[in-house]
């Protein structure tokens, strides 16, 4: 994977982890969240959030062009099955389904008879 230096200065360091990207506006900001591919038990932020200014700095601006064209090079350069990219949605659903199922026979349980 090529050194993202960009992405490093913004302390992104494990890029390999990263599965998608979004850019969206809020209010008098653009925000870049990046999300990550981590296991389960990892103590690691599943995504990270950054904000930069919509004002016309050109040094703010040519930061954010830069990061998303490092980001779409890292993501273009993977191009995963898309039939494991299904397998990986249902794996992802189900466990969400087993954590809210666990959670609400937990509560359930601990309602008074």
């Amino acid at each position: 994977m090529p050194v993202s230096t960009t992405l490093t200065a913004m302390g992104i360091d494990d890029i390999d982890a990263i599965s998608r990207f979004t850019i969206s506006r809020h209010h008098d900001h653009e925000v870049l969240k990046v999300y990550f591919e981590r296991p389960a038990d990892s103590c690691l932020p599943a995504s990270l959030k950054f904000r930069f200014p919509c004002d016309n700095h050109s040094e703010v601006q040519a930061t954010l062009q830069q990061v998303r064209a490092e980001l779409e090079q890292i993501l273009e350069q993977r191009q995963p099955d898309p039939r494991m990219a299904i397998v990986q949605n249902l794996e992802q659903l189900e466990q969400v389904m087993e954590d809210k199922m666990a959670e609400l026979k937990r509560r359930l349980a601990e309602l008074p008879d």
